[in-house]
């Protein structure tokens, strides 16, 4: 007796093709801090809905001056509150829930080769609790750091 396996519909196991163009319901599954520049995450989140549930988005988060605005509104669309400086923590986005709409698009490697990836923007998922306890990440008064 043996099993209907449809291979082409299973993503392997880190892969990140990009997915295709639409709206998704997904989860922050992970978070990755750069080993060459600290400015960078790595985010990963988990299709948790639909035809393509358990597939995954990458998105590059750049803690820039230009990659600030986009990472605001993405953590605004988790719920966590940005009306304040905070310090942002790889475990505390982890769980977070957020819909996202991707877009299919490509950039030219070093190599000269297209490569496929999406883009992302962030919507607020509905089951997001904006007054969660979880959503204040208040500062040490010593620290001192860029707001957003």
């Amino acid at each position: 007796m043996g099993q209907i396996v449809d291979f082409p519909e299973i993503q392997l196991p880190g892969d990140f093709t990009p997915v295709p163009t639409g709206d998704y319901e997904c989860k922050v599954a992970g978070v990755t801090i750069s080993q060459w520049d600290s400015n960078d995450w790595f985010v990963r989140f988990q299709i948790i809905s639909g035809t393509l549930r358990g597939r995954n988005i990458s998105d590059k988060w750049r803690f820039t001056d230009t990659g600030k605005p986009y990472i605001k509104a993405a953590c605004l669309a988790m719920g966590i509150l940005v009306d304040r400086k905070v310090k942002l923590e790889t475990e505390t986005l982890v769980g977070r829930l957020v819909n996202i709409k991707a877009k299919l698009t490509s950039y030219q490697s070093s190599k000269g080769e297209e490569v496929p990836k999406n883009e992302c923007t962030y919507y607020k998922h509905e089951k997001q609790d904006i007054d969660s306890p979880n959503n204040y990440m208040p500062l040490d008064e010593t620290t001192d750091l860029e707001p957003f």
